[in-house]
């Protein structure tokens, strides 16, 4: 059986260049269901200790937006030492014709996921985690709050494509990073019923508070990329 690669991504910030400098795409990464099963479980019981203390014991869910610094950081503690990707994308350096409608800011934010998930899957490999020559699957799962419905059909197959064939156009060249790659799957979910697309809203929750402060995440296990 070959093996499955399970990645869980939220974004932070408001993708507006009018009005904010920054917004990040983040996402954490196990791999087969017995390790996403014991993170999902040690990040609950994490999430039940934290709800014995009043001011989180009535919200729906513990989100990065709602918790205090010292909660997000017993949250962050569970997830510290899983595979992650960062994008931190420079709002005010993009074109204005990403902002022009919700297609065209899904098309950015789809690039943007892509390149962070290429980035992950390297250094799962340079690692020795995974072998992109052989046969492996990815299963994506992703907070639906900001996805636009007319873009979500296609970024399953735009993975695969690009990842294990490559793209070449005119003037224009990708090449495979995963040759063994053998079926891509994009779920988008309500972070509410996925415990572990809460688990990189924090994630991103973070990432987002270091881009405004001139800093990032530095660890063997994380890798960032700033856009554009």
């Amino acid at each position: 059986m070959h093996p499955v690669v399970y990645v869980y991504s939220d974004e932070s910030g408001v993708f507006d260049k009018f009005h904010k400098d920054y917004f990040v795409y983040a996402g954490i990464a196990v791999i087969g269901q017995d390790n996403a099963s014991i993170l999902t479980r040690s990040y609950l019981n994490a999430e039940k200790n934290l709800r014995k203390s009043c001011k989180y014991k009535e919200l729906p869910e513990l989100k990065a937006s709602k918790l205090e610094n010292d909660a997000k950081r017993k949250l962050y503690r569970i997830i510290k030492d899983c595979y992650k990707f960062i994008v931190v994308v420079r709002l005010k350096k993009l074109q204005d014709e990403r902002f022009c409608n919700r297609l065209s800011q899904q098309r950015y934010l789809d690039y943007a996921y892509k390149r962070g998930l290429k980035n992950l899957l390297r250094n799962m490999a340079k690692n020795g985690e995974l072998d992109l020559s052989q046969e492996f699957e990815i299963r994506c799962y992703i907070d639906e709050h900001n996805i636009a419905t007319n873009g979500r059909y296609d970024l399953a197959n735009s993975i695969y494509t690009e990842f294990k064939r490559g793209l070449y156009l005119p003037n224009f060249e990708i090449k495979p990073i995963a040759t063994g790659l053998w079926d891509v799957s994009t779920t988008y979910c309500n972070s509410e019923t996925n415990t572990l697309v809460r688990a990189s809203d924090i994630l991103a929750n973070r990432a987002l508070f270091e881009a405004k402060n001139g800093s990032t995440l530095q660890d063997s296990h994380t890798s960032v990329l700033t856009l554009p």
